[in-house]
């Protein structure tokens, strides 16, 4: 029923890897998840990351070109779902845009285990606007991923 006669608020049923395009026979292992707005993106500990998209029932596998993405330790994605950041164990990061499935690396954000994002509610789908990355190391950092990425001014540290 309805939430007007007592029933369930919800209901919840589980999406089968064959909707990321993996054999349901398969062993894998998740490394992350992140999700918005109709949108799930998937990163496995064999470092592949699948995009899938509710509404076009279709998954595509996210291509970092030649800087290979391994050892996937963390996906976070923008509420809206324009945005994505993908990290790894080596300090490594990738921008992901929800009109494309190319990551980008993101030189400037070398070194830094991203833990938290704080994403600015005024993005759009060219431009994160304002972020405030948390990192592993107890580190803000202010980002602004457009056609280039930028870093802020100095970043704060808690250590």
């Amino acid at each position: 029923g309805d939430a007007g006669d007592g029933g369930p608020i919800f209901s919840a049923a589980p999406l089968g890897f064959e909707h990321l395009g993996l054999d349901p026979g398969q062993p894998v292992r998740i490394a992350g998840v992140a999700a918005a707005n109709l949108s799930v993106l998937v990163a496995f500990q064999a470092s592949d990351v699948v995009r899938w998209d509710q509404c076009e029932d279709a998954a595509a596998p996210v291509s970092f070109g030649r800087d290979r993405c391994t050892e996937v330790r963390r996906v976070l994605m923008e509420p809206k779902g324009f945005h994505a950041i993908i990290t790894n164990d080596s300090g490594d990061n990738w921008y992901l845009n929800f009109q494309s499935s190319d990551a980008r690396l993101l030189p400037k954000l070398k070194g830094h285990q991203i833990e938290a994002i704080s994403w600015d509610p005024d993005s759009s789908a060219s431009s994160t606007r304002d972020l405030l990355v948390g990192t592993e190391r107890g580190e803000l950092v202010h980002v602004v991923v457009e056609g280039k990425e930028r870093l802020g001014g100095a970043g704060v540290s808690f250590r």
